[in-house]
């Protein structure tokens, strides 16, 4: 691993010395849950995390053939002078996603599908804990269990929707029903996801939210 200032960024660059990638699979390299190993054996999310990771920081990484033969990845961050100017940035000038769903598995799978457009993700086992969060911070997206509660027998899209109305065309329900029609004009998506559809629907209310 070498680090050095290049210009007003700060580059680190990490090889190996291993067979390198093969020149089909570098377009995929950073695809969220794109592995090469047998099932079970990986899950495909590390360079994805790393990369929303690195660009969440106003950063880059990018992968290069090593001298040694293997593959070498580059991140490069902006130095201390250019972070001081970007911390001036008007607030949530970053787009956020918040998650209400009890699996954890969902919550590493959505954060590593929006970590990688350098979306800030936040998630909630429950209702209640999401609905806290819904009433601290705005969100740009809101995903949440068709089922999830925020008080015994109230709902928490009911609930968001009453104490915070604008949120409602932010919201994608997730249903573990097939097939689930939109509820009340709310987009719904059928766990486990597709992340294709998830992320178009995603897309279209942030496009949307942009129009207005």
């Amino acid at each position: 691993m070498t680090t050095q200032a290049v210009e007003n960024e700060v580059s680190i660059s990490v090889e190996d010395s291993g067979d390198g990638i093969p020149g089909d699979l570098l377009p995929r390299l950073f695809t969220p849950f794109f592995t090469t190993k047998e099932p079970g054996r990986g899950t495909g999310l590390g360079l994805s995390i790393s990369y929303g990771m690195v660009q969440a920081h106003g950063g880059r990484l990018s992968h290069a053939p090593s001298e040694l033969g293997g593959a070498m990845f580059q991140i490069l961050l902006p130095g201390y002078t250019e972070a001081v100017k970007t911390d001036h940035r008007p607030a949530g000038s970053q787009r956020a996603v918040l998650l209400v769903d009890t699996d954890i598995s969902v919550h590493r799978v959505v954060s590593a599908l929006f970590a990688s457009d350098g979306y800030l993700v936040d998630t909630a086992r429950t209702g209640a804990q999401g609905l806290k969060l819904a009433s601290a911070r705005e969100y740009d997206i809101v995903i949440a269990e068709a089922r999830a509660v925020a008080d015994p027998g109230v709902l928490f899209l009911r609930a968001l929707v009453t104490v915070r109305p604008h949120y409602r065309e932010r919201v994608i329900i997730a249903s573990d029903v097939t097939p689930m029609p939109a509820r009340d004009g709310i987009p719904t998506v059928t766990k486990p996801f597709n992340l294709r559809e998830l992320k178009a629907v995603a897309e279209e209310i942030v496009r949307k939210a942009g129009a207005a």
